[in-house]
C-alpha cells in the first residue's frame, strides 16, 4: 500500500517537472550531451580499429621483408606504400 503512495508522488512530481521549461532545457541539454558522447565513443572505436589494422599491416610487412619478398609485392599485399615499407626495412 505504501509503495503506491510513493509511486503516486513520483508521478505527480514528474508531471510537474515535465511542464517546467527549465527542466525541459535541462533534459534537452542532457540528451545532446549523451548523443555527443555516443558519437565520440564511435569515433574512438573507428580510430582504434584503423590503428589496429595499420599495426597488423606493418607486422605482416615486416614478416614479408624477413622472407626477402620484393617491396613492390609487399606493398600490394599489405596496401602500405613502398615508402612506409622502406622505413620498416630500415628499422629492422
Amino acid at each position: 500500500m505504501e509503495e503506491n503512495k510513493y509511486l503516486k508522488q513520483a508521478r505527480k512530481e514528474l508531471e510537474y517537472l515535465s511542464g517546467d521549461p527549465d527542466f525541459q532545457r535541462l533534459l534537452e541539454s542532457r540528451a545532446g550531451f549523451l548523443k555527443d558522447m555516443d558519437n565520440y565513443r564511435e569515433q574512438c572505436e573507428r580510430e582504434a580499429n584503423e590503428k589496429g589494422k595499420l599495426e597488423k599491416q606493418k607486422e605482416i610487412a615486416k614478416k614479408l621483408l624477413d622472407m626477402n619478398m620484393p617491396i613492390e609485392q609487399i606493398s600490394q599485399a599489405t596496401e602500405l606504400s613502398e615508402t612506409e615499407i622502406e622505413k620498416l626495412k630500415e628499422e629492422n
